[in-house]
């Protein structure tokens, strides 16, 4: 089924799934599972590079020095980089299984802790 979904439809899922897990859906309910299953249906469809380029966009490029992962439960991901200037898509493939993504990545766009571009995978 999620084969026929583009990558903006599967952006808008992630979305979806972000708002209700932030609305306090718990990580178990039906709906967040589904939600889940199309977006890992998608990735085996396109592989997980592609996957990773879609949904990062300009991001998969910046430094992973730059960017802050959070898991599903919204808290920082520690990462163990001995380059920090590695690319973000590169040291998310190389560090993360289907299963383990990191829920949001972050990047300062500017000075302002509020200035922050946000992806979901």
């Amino acid at each position: 089924m999620s084969s026929k979904l583009t990558a903006s439809q599967i952006r808008d899922l992630l979305k979806t799934r972000s708002h209700c897990l932030m609305a306090g859906f718990p990580l178990d309910h039906p709906l967040i599972r589904a939600l889940d299953k199309l977006r890992n249906e998608y990735i085996i469809a396109v592989g997980l590079p592609t996957y990773l380029s879609q949904m990062l966009g300009p991001l998969a490029t910046a430094s992973i020095g730059e960017c802050t992962l959070y898991d599903r439960r919204d808290r920082v991901l520690p990462l163990d980089c001995d380059n920090p200037r590695q690319p973000l898509q590169r040291f998310i493939r190389e560090q993360f299984l289907l299963g383990e993504l990191p829920y949001r990545v972050e990047k300062k766009k500017g000075p302002q802790p509020s200035q922050v571009e946000v992806r979901y995978l």
